[in-house]
């Protein structure tokens, strides 16, 4: 009888040791191509001569994010980001088309009343869609790329 129940515990033991068949089929699936985007951090030079305005993205697609490099699909977006300039904050609401995955830079500037957000392809360092809110506690802002 203690051989009988030593080994019906071994057998029973011995199937907990190969995982549920439910995390056995839960493996990561490819990853589609995915697009990038950061923030442009500028230099006290561009920052007092340029207009350049200090940029953070808060959250990204309703999603709280602290980061200031993301990887998105390509497709429509909705970035919340904090505008700073000489000390004074703004809020703006970014609707974002990404045509496709590559490397793109947030770039954020004040000209007079307003501010204009510009998508950079990094790789090609050539502005690809911009958009102009004017000066408000909240802003909204359409950038829309046009794809060729």
């Amino acid at each position: 009888m203690k051989y009988f129940l030593t080994l019906c515990v071994l057998i029973g033991l011995s199937g907990c040791v190969t995982p549920p068949a439910k995390l056995q089929s839960a493996r990561p699936k490819p990853s589609a191509p995915v697009a990038s985007i950061e923030v442009h951090r500028s230099n006290p030079i561009e920052f007092f001569t340029g207009y350049e305005t200090r940029c953070e993205i808060h959250s990204l697609d309703g999603v709280s994010v602290i980061n200031s490099n993301y990887e998105l699909s390509p497709g429509n977006h909705t970035l919340t980001v904090s505008l700073s300039h000489l000390g004074h904050d703004y809020i703006g609401d970014v609707d974002l088309l990404i045509p496709e995955a590559k490397r793109y830079e947030l770039r954020a500037k004040r000209k007079d009343d307003a501010f204009m957000l510009s998508i950079v392809d990094v790789a090609g360092d050539k502005v690809i869609a911009t958009s102009t809110a004017p000066l408000n506690d909240h802003m909204k802002f359409l950038v829309f790329v046009v794809q060729n």
